[in-house]
């Protein structure tokens, strides 16, 4: 679609279900693949899109992009990189903020110790650039933490992921809420009651109170 392999590509439909124009390729980079996309709306009415994007800032880079899209469909500026480190990353996710604001989450992984191998991590971005460094969202940290999604009540954010052994057993369905400055309120807590086996693939929203 891009010129190259995989591709983030776009299209808006109507509360109706028609679709509304043609197909957006969303990222600008088209090396290698452009992968795994979330989407959003802000507060403002805009649209963020987030991705994975191979070997676009170095060699074996594997980062966390967004870019902004106008409710029109023009886009909004380029596109700009959401993680920090030179780590591999996945998983990301996006859930929009009031104004322009929005947070991103993601998995990266680590070779330093083979206890620790993927942890969640996030940040928080306003309508000019980032509010603050990337944060770590788990605390338990042996085995893998992976596969985050966000959602928005009120002044706080709720991530949930998938934590290995993090319920006692299996793999299990952990949360960690979140203020809008990035700091974490509270600890870690299991969303699972059943813990026979493993509990996967977690998703959270709120309603519109």
């Amino acid at each position: 679609i891009d010129g190259s392999m995989a591709a983030v590509q776009g299209r808006r439909v109507s509360q109706s279900g028609q679709t509304i124009g043609e197909a957006l390729t969303v990222n600008q980079a088209s090396q290698y693949h452009q992968r795994d996309p979330s989407v959003t709306s802000t507060g403002s009415g805009e649209l963020v899109v987030v991705w994975i994007s191979e070997n676009q800032r170095f060699e074996n880079s594997v980062d966390v992009y967004a870019r902004r899209v106008a409710a029109s469909g023009s886009f909004i500026g380029d596109e700009f990189i959401i993680n920090s480190s030179r780590r591999p990353c996945t998983t990301p996710t996006v859930a929009g903020l009031s104004g322009r604001g929005f947070a991103v989450a993601w998995s990266e992984f680590q070779e330093a110790d083979k206890r620790f191998r993927w942890d969640v991590f996030g940040r928080i971005w306003g309508e000019n650039g980032p509010l603050g460094s990337v944060f770590q969202v788990n605390t338990r940290r042996i085995g893998l933490q992976v596969m985050p999604n966000l959602a928005v009540a009120e002044n706080q954010i709720l991530a949930v992921y998938r934590s290995a052994g993090g319920d006692g057993n299996g793999d299990g369905v952990v949360g960690q809420w979140i203020g809008l400055d990035g700091a974490l309120t509270g600890g870690e807590m299991v969303i699972n009651t059943k813990t026979a086996g493993d509990q996967l693939n977690p998703t959270v929203g709120a309603d519109a109170g």
